[in-house]
């Protein structure tokens, strides 16, 4: 029996690296198949299988969500194991609210300030109350403001507070105004002028009745683990050139402009087009990206579009949060 188990131990071993992948995703299929059953605890099995199975079920996760016909729930599970793994992969902490203060407060006069926009000057961090508003199509902005008439189908999150109001806040908090960014990237940017944005929000990783019919009064199943996170904006915009999400990299606070508007007033025009964080440059925004997107149209495949694998539900609460790049000088190039 001894021998006989040694022998078996240096035949594994001697199985070639690629049969082992090949078997791994064979398996890997046959798990996305359990993933369609009406049973619960099979669906689990698989679920936990195939997470075990690391990134040799990535291929044909991809391969399923993209090229067969899934029940509903197939392709909620599929795509939500794809996106727990870039989840998982932030090192962002959430933040502690407790050392901010709401903009505009003044406790010597008694005004509460902005309970949507807090802010830290001496970080220069800033906090807003926002929520997810889109779930799938293409992107030309990563923030806007949350208004009827908000471009919020073609945004990744809405904010409450006003552009006006995050403006104000921007340079309370010390960041500098970016010249805009040309069409020939020779801009250099003060390095005050950089900004990382996040998205802190309760994420719910995938569990086994996910896809079931909700009941309005029932609780999280238990296994659900919801718990805060923090992850860059960028993780919620898919790339189409590239198949993969937004590259992380500081946006640049341009500003956005006056305009003169009906009877000569003088229009500040992100209060009046709502938009906060552009993808494609656009000069009424009040930050805009570095990256080369001046040629991008999002309605074609070079654009950028909702990362579908682990976008929240629309309307689920979550927190925008800005804070200073710490890189050194910005350059458009």
């Amino acid at each position: 029996m001894r021998k006989h188990s040694i022998a078996v131990c240096v035949a594994l071993l001697c199985v070639p690296p690629c049969l082992n992948s090949l078997r791994a995703e064979d398996n890997a299929v046959n798990l996305i198949a359990t993933l369609a059953s009406e049973k619960e605890h099979e669906r689990a099995v698989a679920l936990d299988a195939l997470k075990k199975l690391g990134e040799a079920a990535t291929a044909p996760l991809v391969t399923a969500e993209a090229d067969q016909k899934l029940t509903p729930r197939q392709l909620l599970l599929v795509r939500r194991i794809l996106g727990d793994r870039l989840i998982e992969s932030t090192t962002l902490k959430p933040v502690d609210l407790t050392k901010l203060t709401p903009f505009g407060a003044d406790k010597a006069k008694g005004i509460a300030g902005n309970l949507d926009l807090l802010m830290d000057r001496e970080t220069k961090l800033l906090v807003m109350n926002a929520e997810f508003v889109l779930e799938q199509g293409p992107l030309e902005y990563l923030v806007v403001v949350k208004h009827p008439n908000a471009k919020t189908h073609e945004t990744v999150t809405a904010v409450l507070p006003t552009p006006r109001d995050i403006c104000y806040a921007l340079l309370a908090c010390g960041y500098a105004y970016a010249a805009e960014v040309d069409a020939n990237g020779a801009i250099n940017l003060p390095r005050e002028a950089g900004i990382m944005i996040s998205v802190e929000y309760e994420w719910e990783p995938v569990h086994a009745a996910m896809g079931d019919a909700p009941d309005a009064n029932a609780a999280a199943p238990a296994s659900s683990g919801r718990k805060w996170v923090r992850v860059p904006i960028e993780f919620f915009a898919w790339n189409s050139q590239t198949e993969k999400t937004m590259k992380r990299s500081p946006f640049a606070f341009t500003g956005s402009k006056f305009e003169r508007g009906a009877g000569g007033k003088m229009d500040f025009m992100a209060d009046i087009e709502k938009s906060v964080v552009a993808t494609k440059f656009d000069s009424y925004a009040l930050i805009n990206t570095l990256l080369d997107t001046k040629n991008v149209n999002p309605y074609h495949a070079a654009g950028y579009a909702i990362n579908r694998y682990d976008i929240p539900q629309r309307g689920t609460k979550c927190r925008v949060i800005f804070e200073p790049w710490s890189g050194g000088e910005l350059s458009a190039k």
